[in-house]
């Protein structure tokens, strides 16, 4: 067993904690961890004691987000009501962590300080489904991508289907959401992946821009059960390159973008 980071304490079978670690991957040898942001006590309970979930429904997918994107969009830091500003934020690496809870579906955003172990909720946003699995920002296209597998929680709510949604910041002047991420589109889970049953989709991610041909990029789910043997599988994902292939009527083969404006301005951003 190697050492906990700084202010760790145990951890139960029966309860899980919802803790964010950072590793130095640079040392030789094994990696134990030089800090934890334990966000336990800052959500909802989950893990078997009390409302909120089962053991198993803690947070389980994290990304990160520069604050240069954030900036350039006008994203509201709810701790404050206001724009954010990264300077209110000492030792925070740049951005913002952002992690997604099975137990509720909701998106959690936080500031991590890396001098103290700290920390500072800075948004809540809802992913439109009743679990989050996996999560990913898309660096180049800036949208945010939350994952549901085929979660059924304890509520009984009906399972997500391994659906997917893209959330972007909502720039809109005078909106009651300026400012903030809301769900723009959704999609159902690759056409020729298993529905019977579903997987148990938990990770995903994509490739980078420069690997799109056609309109299409490599995208990866991870299995949780390794279903017929396989942990990874690969599809793709349909979008535009540039904005050039929004334009002149461009935007209506992608099938996503209610005008050109809307297509054009995935790729308006200083990031």
């Amino acid at each position: 067993m190697h050492p906990s980071p700084p202010g760790a304490t145990s951890c139960s079978s029966a309860v899980r904690r919802n803790s964010i670690l950072l590793f130095d991957a640079s040392v030789a040898g094994p990696l134990d961890a030089t800090h934890e942001w334990n966000l336990t006590p800052d959500l909802p309970a989950a893990g078997g004691i009390g409302a909120g979930g089962g053991p198993n429904e803690g947070i389980e997918g994290i990304t990160w987000i520069p604050d240069s994107f954030l900036t350039a969009k006008g994203f509201v830091d709810d701790s404050t009501g206001f724009a954010y500003v990264p300077a209110d934020y000492p030792s925070h690496a740049g951005g913002i962590f952002f992690v997604g809870m099975e137990a509720n579906g909701v998106i959690y955003a936080f500031a991590l300080n890396h001098s103290d172990s700290s920390f500072t909720r800075v948004a809540t946003i809802a992913s439109g489904f009743n679990g989050v699995m996996a999560l990913d920002f898309d660096r180049e296209l800036h949208n945010l991508w939350a994952v549901c597998d085929n979660f059924r929680n304890v509520s009984g709510t009906p399972a997500c289907n391994n659906r997917s949604a893209v959330l972007q910041i909502d720039t809109e002047p005078g909106s009651p959401t300026n400012g903030k991420f809301m769900v723009t589109h959704v999609f159902e889970q690759p056409g020729d992946m298993p529905v019977a049953p579903y997987l148990n989709n938990e990770g995903f991610t994509m490739a980078p821009q420069a690997e799109w041909v056609d309109g299409r990029k490599p995208a990866f789910w991870a299995d949780d059960d390794g279903t017929g043997g396989h942990a990874i599988r690969a599809g793709t994902l349909f979008g535009p390159l540039d904005k050039d292939q929004c334009k002149k009527g461009g935007w209506e083969r992608f099938g996503t973008f209610k005008n050109q404006g809307e297509c054009v301005d995935l790729f308006d951003t200083d990031d």
